[in-house]
């Protein structure tokens, strides 16, 4: 599985490609480049399956060997992942008093919500991103695996409005808290030098 990212924090590239790998892998079949974007400040992710041969410049964090690897054994198709760099960059207090449409306690924990929010916050978009890169792969129409939309007590009625939305918000709920300990092992393993 091919991730590439925009950012320069080595440990949570690393941490992500860890945590990414060890959820989607045989799931999420197409290379994944995934942009923290400065232009995005509406929504806190969004998800686009590309092809590279329409790019008229390619993003540079894409390198020479992931390029032809997407050309060659995939047809120029790749996930486009755009998280917004402000709402990463939006401090602790902040995040954990937003008004959104997850509740971080009651997924995570109050000791991940509370020393881990950026995480937490990155966890849970991502992890919605990559539900909706799954929905594309599985076979090549955007397939739901949650059709029963809006039975689920746990998820807000905001995501209730579109089924592939439900469906990736479903998907994305159920691998959370598990993506977010490989993003936390992955860290701690850096730190210790494991």
């Amino acid at each position: 599985m091919i991730t590439t990212h925009n950012i320069s924090d080595k440990p949570l590239q690393l941490a992500m490609d860890y945590a990414i790998k060890k959820i989607y892998s045989g799931t999420i079949l197409m290379p994944i480049y995934i942009d923290f974007s400065n232009k995005l400040i509406h929504s806190h992710g969004l998800h686009g399956r590309v092809n590279i041969n329409d790019y008229n410049r390619i993003p540079s964090s894409i390198n020479e060997e992931s390029r032809g690897v997407i050309r060659d054994k995939y047809d120029g198709w790749f996930h486009y992942i755009t998280l917004s760099n402000k709402f990463y960059n939006i401090n602790k207090k902040r995040i954990l008093k937003m008004g959104s449409y997850w509740e971080y306690n009651l997924i995570y924990g109050e000791t991940n919500t509370k020393y881990y929010s950026r995480l937490c916050w990155l966890t849970t978009v991502l992890t919605h991103e990559l539900s909706h890169a799954c929905q594309f792969d599985i076979n090549d129409i955007g397939v739901t695996k949650y059709s029963t939309i809006c039975l689920d007590k746990n998820i807000s009625k905001n995501w209730c409005k579109d089924i592939y939305e439900f469906d990736a918000e479903k998907q994305a709920s159920v691998v959370r808290v598990e993506f977010l300990n490989f993003m936390k092992e992955s860290i701690k393993g850096q730190v210790h030098g494991r």
